[in-house]
């Protein structure tokens, strides 16, 4: 049997893909930038090779200078004088020229926020891309159009919760299998509380680690409660949410999840009997909401009602 070095008990959702976006830094942007010197008529051929980039992102000595939405850039061109009063010069004088109000929002900003905040710009600049910069990012480029696809899928996502549970029923219903159990709830929760680390941590001993090419059931080294977050989720038979994960005492002993910045845990629990945790994670600080948190805690009796009949048999 492969040994699954893991801090936690667990049956682990893969990281690497996340099937519906948390935050703005989830979806795929464009970090197409030239230096402030560049000559326009090297960004504008630019621009007519790759028809997919919003935009350019005009840098001075490495630092952002000014954004020039694509749609900005060719119509001020196509203006009378436009290509002789710019197209040969450099592209920090057409950027001065077109200078506006620019949207920058953290990799971190929720993506009802984003629209909201998207939305309130001028009618003029509500279709210009969004600039996605923080202290520790690099700015890039995220065409409006892609927001408003993530935020459709998610509203699509939410008005199908009836269905998606009333499928959990019928196959909980219908098969015994383990591991096909908590791999449909878990990807069903994360249409709908997106997530970026979710696990199943039995209090028993065994447990189960999915990977992208494996299923590896495995005897964990080290019980959840001996842990103690896991312990105080198990104690205190409640939910215990870390906004700010950093701000939780002992969260650097967490293994392969200490990478997270926000995290809840959930007790899986049959009547007064404690069957172990639910642990949600989120790489970026994007809170979960109060709507979050309870339709995740609905999903989570669907799990206690598998572990428990793993249990029993």
């Amino acid at each position: 049997m492969k040994t699954v070095k893991k801090l936690y008990l667990a049956m682990t959702r893969p990281t690497g893909y996340v099937a519906v976006p948390v935050s703005v830094a989830d979806l795929p942007g464009h970090a197409y930038a030239a230096p402030s010197s560049a000559l326009t008529e090297t960004v504008t051929a630019h621009l007519d090779a790759h028809p997919e980039l919003p935009g350019v992102i005009v840098l001075a000595d490495g630092k952002l200078f000014g954004v020039i939405p694509r749609r900005r850039m060719f119509e001020r061109l196509g203006h009378r004088y436009g290509v002789e009063l710019f197209l040969r010069r450099p592209i920090r004088e057409l950027c001065g020229d077109l200078s506006h109000r620019i949207l920058m929002v953290h990799p971190d900003t929720r993506i009802d926020d984003a629209v909201y905040l998207a939305l309130e710009r001028p009618a003029d600049s509500l279709y210009d891309p969004l600039v996605v910069a923080s202290e520790t990012h690099a700015p890039y480029l995220l065409d409006f159009h892609t927001l408003l696809m993530a935020q459709s899928q998610i509203l699509g996502n939410m008005n199908n919760l009836f269905s998606t549970l009333t499928r959990i029923e019928q196959l909980l219903e219908r098969s015994a299998d383990f591991e096909e159990q908590l791999t449909t709830i878990l990807d069903g929760l994360r249409q709908v509380v997106p997530y970026h680390h979710a696990a199943v941590l039995p209090k028993n001993a065994r447990g189960i680690h999915l990977s992208d090419h494996e299923v590896v059931t495995f005897t964990p080294t080290i019980p959840i409660v001996q842990n103690a977050i896991y312990q105080a989720v198990l104690q205190h038979n409640q939910p215990i949410y870390l906004e700010n994960v950093e701000d939780a005492p002992g969260w650097d002993v967490m293994g392969s999840i200490a990478d997270l910045r926000t995290w809840v845990g959930f007790p899986l629990r049959s009547g007064k009997t404690s069957l172990g945790i639910l642990s949600l994670g989120r790489r970026t600080q994007s809170p979960f909401r109060r709507d979050e948190m309870s339709i995740a805690e609905t999903f989570s009796q669907y799990i206690s009602q598998v572990l428990q009949k793993q249990i029993s048999t």
